[in-house]
């Protein structure tokens, strides 16, 4: 197994230990869900399995190589969480969407401008209704939010923004209540989705801005799909500003050595699935 930097953030976390603790988080917010409907468990695992071949698949026809992003299970995950009571079939293409169209298309992972999981979520809403909201409000979430909190650092002003967004969203609608909140996935979009750090810009205003905005008008919009058309335009706007530098250039650097090295790594760690 190789393991590279995770680019934008300190050194010492790598990608398998990030990767490990988001996929903690998200199992955590499907407490509820398996304490009531257990055989999802069953479901969700064959999910994960679907996930990993076709992510070793579309990096052979990249790479000729079978490897496997630890991503695939993330993004697996995320959608299983938001898709709960849609058929097995449907969460499948989208999951073959998302890391197909969503990332390998675009070269695989680190180099795609969307979320892969939003461009799977988006294909989900037209294939079936899903149920809304995806949260039930449960006591059990509060753990998976509190465990959400530190990935804000990741992407603090962008995850902010949409925080903030959703929850000024929830007060025009005179519906601000801790059971809206949980159910709405304020902290599960703000501190999981948003803080993506390869497809949401580090840069502050610009962040905040885009975040704000996606968070406060899906939120008025009142339509499920609404949320992750929202992430995927605030992730092109994104890729624009970057690409434009509006609000400035932002430099990461580490002292290495004695010197200062950028660090500019977006490979995710994968499994050689040859043994070689």
């Amino acid at each position: 197994m190789t393991v590279n930097t995770f680019p934008l953030i300190k050194t010492k976390l790598s990608n398998e230990r990030l990767m490990s603790a988001l996929l903690l988080v998200l199992l955590l917010y499907n407490l509820p869900r398996f304490l009531k409907a257990p055989g999802d468990i069953l479901t969700l695992l064959l999910l994960l399995v679907v996930g990993l071949f076709l992510d070793a698949g579309a990096h052979y026809m990249l790479f000729k190589r079978p490897v496997c992003a630890v991503s695939a299970a993330v993004t697996a995950l995320i959608l299983f969480t938001l898709s709960p009571g849609a058929p097995f079939w449907a969460e499948c293409a989208a999951l073959a969407a998302a890391l197909i169209i969503g990332k390998a298309i675009w070269g695989g992972t680190g180099k795609n401008p969307l979320n892969p999981a939003m461009v799977g979520l988006a294909l989900l809403f037209i294939l079936t209704p899903l149920k809304s909201p995806a949260f039930e409000p449960s006591w059990y979430l509060l753990p998976a939010v509190l465990l959400s909190l530190p990935f804000l650092f990741i992407r603090p002003l962008a995850g902010l923004g949409i925080i903030a967004g959703m929850l000024s969203a929830l007060l025009i609608g005179r519906i601000l209540t801790v059971e809206a909140v949980l159910a709405a996935g304020v902290f599960f979009w703000g501190c999981l989705v948003m803080t993506d750090p390869v497809t949401t810009t580090a840069k502050p205003a610009v962040g905040l801005i885009i975040g704000f905005l996606a968070g406060i008008l899906a939120g008025l919009a009142g339509q499920p799909a609404a949320m992750p058309i929202g992430i995927l335009v605030s992730n092109l706007l994104s890729h624009l500003t970057d690409w434009l530098d509006i609000g400035g250039t932002v430099k990461l650097r580490k002292k290495f050595s004695g010197r200062q090295k950028i660090i500019i790594s977006t490979e995710l760690p994968y499994i050689d699935l040859t043994g070689e």
